[in-house]
């Protein structure tokens, strides 16, 4: 009976109160108009949990850390190009101890090539097409790559300013001459992906991602992990345009493709004798040039930036007029013949893992993507409960909708109640379901009334009995700072930092006492497919 009764209320609760079966909406004043039926304990007051960043072991530190070694760490993308170092993150994957355990899955071999590469573009709306940078990422999934442009888009406007980049008549663009020494590769497949949250994903990495705030989280790691990548250098220029005539965007970018084609020299001859790579780069068409080869620009000016190399800059260089500027790089080519000198050149076609691959609760998961998509939402919020009425004038049946607003300030659904309309009293009912809840969470609880389309989190139905917390039995096992309460017949629960003063915002202190421990592991959770959710 109990499956029929589960998949009536879900059709009934999908018609009747939302289509989606997460709430996920930062409107609060949504869920204002209702009575509290419980409040927060008096001798548990909410104070907001402060995350302090641990101190980390020495093999994690970013202090000193070599090209090979980057392998497994996350980058952010907060300056152009996205290979520049000052992107590095956090270990994410343990690749020193996965190699010992899939030698063949993590590999390094001489590659020893260079060429240059352009692209020119109207606007940041088509950056990323006209741009390789979504080919870097190893993705299937329904990701939105805003984060990508984010470094590029702020550099571009320190340098150039912010007018004009909004100005119509210009035109923006990038030339990356690429050296490459070695290859760096972590052969991964979705078998391997499994391996590796069982077993060589970092603690600190899980601790991490529990404990801070989403978009804070987002600033630290960023949103992709090192997988495959070049080591040597590279010289990036940057160049901004402002058109005299009122054309068409692909006129505009396909004479700007012209403008950067002659902006530098250089040769592609690597035979040389106890050399590497070419030493002939130079930008600029000298002093005397003419400011416009196409005569289509009242100015082109580019910036420059070296990665690796005896020079590296830590910064691109003050914008100057291409037809006035004459910069000689072959010195700074040369120098990349050292091995010393080289650092991330490129990261490979698919060589950019979305961070997300890592983190096992569906729902941190998606605050995560969503950070990664643009939301910026970084606040601390009292958590509550509240009771939705969710009953259709037709229905047979009670249906309430019980909602956590979490410590980040969203809301979720975590159950559902659907009992036989025997009763009248639509308060007393809730107050029942209430009971329920708060012998988990000993916070405040609030009836509503049904919510008003609220942002949705996902389109699955199917595990929606999963996320009724009330239904199941549970153990609890800790892990990396964490606590993860299950139920070992049903495969499901939900996780908490093993921190008392974050588990007392949620009153969950006496629940957890009262647990039993679990004889599983971590690499049980992920072996077994658990479905986890994170408060």
């Amino acid at each position: 009976m109990r499956p029929f009764i589960i998949f009536s209320a879900i059709i009934l609760l999908m018609a009747s109160c939302t289509k989606e079966d997460e709430i996920f909406s930062e409107d609060k004043t949504l869920f204002e108009d209702g009575e509290v039926i419980f409040e927060r304990p008096a001798d548990n007051p909410w104070i907001p949990y402060v995350y302090h960043k641990q101190s980390r072991s020495n093999s994690e530190r970013i202090t000193v850390i070599s090209t090979k070694d980057c392998l497994g760490y996350s980058f952010k993308s907060d300056v152009a190009p996205l290979e520049n170092m000052r992107n590095l993150g956090y270990k994410v994957i343990d690749i020193e101890k996965l190699s010992m355990t899939y030698p063949d899955k993590v590999r390094t071999w001489k590659i020893l090539t260079q060429d240059a590469k352009s692209f020119s573009f109207s606007d940041f709306d088509n950056f990323s097409s006209k741009s390789e940078i979504t080919k870097k990422i190893k993705t299937g999934h329904d990701l939105k790559l805003l984060f990508l442009s984010f470094g590029h888009k702020h550099t571009f406007s320190s340098l150039f300013g912010e007018s004009l980049l909004t100005d119509s008549n210009s035109v923006l663009g990038e030339l990356d001459v690429i050296f490459r020494d070695s290859c760096y590769e972590l052969g991964y497949t979705s078998s391997l992906k499994t391996e590796i949250q069982k077993s060589f994903v970092s603690p600190s990495f899980i601790h991490d991602y529990h404990y801070m705030r989403p978009y804070e989280f987002f600033q630290n790691y960023g949103g992709v992990v090192a997988a495959n990548f070049y080591s040597g250098g590279r010289a990036t220029a940057l160049y901004a345009g402002v058109y005299n005539e009122d054309v068409d965007s692909a006129t505009k970018e396909r004479n700007m493709d012209k403008e950067i084609e002659s902006s530098f020299s250089w040769s592609n001859d690597s035979d040389k004798p106890n050399s590497s790579f070419s030493n002939n780069l130079s930008f600029g068409r000298g002093k005397n040039a003419e400011l416009s080869i196409t005569k289509k620009f009242s100015s082109v000016k580019m910036a420059i930036k070296t990665l690796g190399g005896n020079a590296s800059s830590s910064a691109f260089s003050m914008p100057q007029e291409v037809g006035k500027s004459s910069i000689n790089l072959s010195s700074w080519v040369a120098s990349l013949d050292n091995p010393n000198n080289h650092v991330i050149s490129e990261f490979a076609d698919g060589g950019l893992i979305p961070i997300t691959d890592f983190i096992l609760e569906n729902n941190l998961k998606n605050m995560i993507k969503n950070c990664m998509e643009g939301s910026t939402l970084n606040n601390n919020h009292e958590p509550q409960l509240y009771i939705a009425n969710c009953t259709s004038a037709n229905s047979n049946l009670y249906e309430a909708l019980v909602i956590l607003y979490n410590r980040f300030g969203l809301f979720s659904a975590i159950g559902w109640i659907a009992i036989d309309n025997d009763k009248t009293d639509l308060y007393e009912r809730f107050y029942e379901i209430a009971s329920k809840y708060r012998d988990i969470f000993k916070i405040k609880v609030t009836t509503i009334s049904t919510p008003t389309k609220p942002k949705r989190e996902v389109t699955d139905h199917s595990d929606f009995p999963y996320r009724n917390i009330i239904i199941h039995s549970y153990k609890k096992l800790e892990y990396a700072g964490v606590l993860y309460l299950i139920d070992e017949t049903d495969k499901v629960g939900f996780s908490v930092p093993n921190n008392q003063q974050y588990i007392n915002e949620y009153g969950l202190n006496d629940f957890i006492t009262s647990l039993s421990p679990s004889k599983l592991t971590y690499t049980d959770l992920v072996d077994l497919e658990y479905f986890i959710i994170g408060l």
